[in-house]
């Protein structure tokens, strides 16, 4: 619950509202309810979710990174997220690169996925840097907004 704020400033980003979308976060206590139901759950669910990412100087929360898996769909995905300021400094390339080795060493994930909608051209660079590829576009469930799924490892394309 002590990274509240942080994901507060997150969520109410320039970035993500724009490119994530907004989850109606306008409190500290919505902050919390979030971390608690989206976050934690996860952990609890499925053992891993996203991970804060602070500078090793510092401690300066930055961003965030991990694995999610979505309902409608079959593979597990990899998300990130940066604070403006901390953007295009590499943290994203660096935490998700980690990321990714983490989910093959500790809980045997071979293949994930992402989605990014067609105009995050900064997350398509990313993820293309990361060794993912263009598959196929997926609509989100609740708009039908359309994403773009990308694929990297081992299984089914």
């Amino acid at each position: 619950m002590e990274d509240a704020p942080f994901l507060f400033d997150l969520v109410n980003s320039p970035g993500w509202l724009e490119h994530i979308g907004d989850r109606d976060i306008k409190t500290l206590q919505a902050a919390k309810e979030y971390l608690q139901s989206r976050y934690l759950e996860g952990y609890q669910e499925e053992g891993f979710g996203f991970y804060v990412l602070e500078l090793l100087s510092d401690r300066v929360k930055v961003g965030t990174s991990g694995f999610i898996k979505r309902d409608f769909l079959e593979e597990i995905d990899v998300g990130f997220a940066l604070l403006p300021e901390h953007e295009g400094k590499g943290y994203a390339f660096e935490a998700t690169s980690a990321i990714i080795d983490f989910g093959k060493t500790e809980f045997g994930i071979d293949r994930t996925v992402a989605i990014t909608s067609p105009e995050n051209a900064r997350s398509i660079r990313l993820l293309k840097k990361l060794g993912y590829r263009f598959e196929r576009q997926v609509a989100w469930p609740e708009t039908l907004e359309p994403l773009m799924l990308f694929g990297r490892g081992i299984g089914k394309p």
